[in-house]
């Protein structure tokens, strides 16, 4: 949603292959949809929670397992808990 979605739609319209996380499934599938009409040569919805640093880190695992490297990262999910983002890595 909002400009999360808004940089993946602009992303998969410069040829990239973009990596979609949210905790609605249903949302997901239907904006993933969309974006592959942009024009990304692939895009991935992972059903995720960002706020769970094991869902996260296997998020990112499984990111460079299929595709090798990072070369964009957005975040911009509507939280705010800086307790666990200063005690990440």
């Amino acid at each position: 949603r909002g400009v999360g979605l808004a940089c993946c739609r602009a992303l998969a319209s410069s040829g990239y292959i973009v990596v979609m996380v949210a905790r609605d499934w249903e949302m997901l599938a239907r904006e993933a949809e969309g974006v592959r009409g942009c024009g990304s040569p692939c895009v991935v919805p992972m059903r995720a929670d960002v706020t769970d640093y094991d869902a996260v880190n296997k998020i990112l695992l499984r990111t460079f397992h299929d595709f090798g490297d990072l070369s964009v990262v957005v975040a911009c999910a509507g939280i705010n808990r800086r307790s666990h983002m200063m005690a990440s890595d």
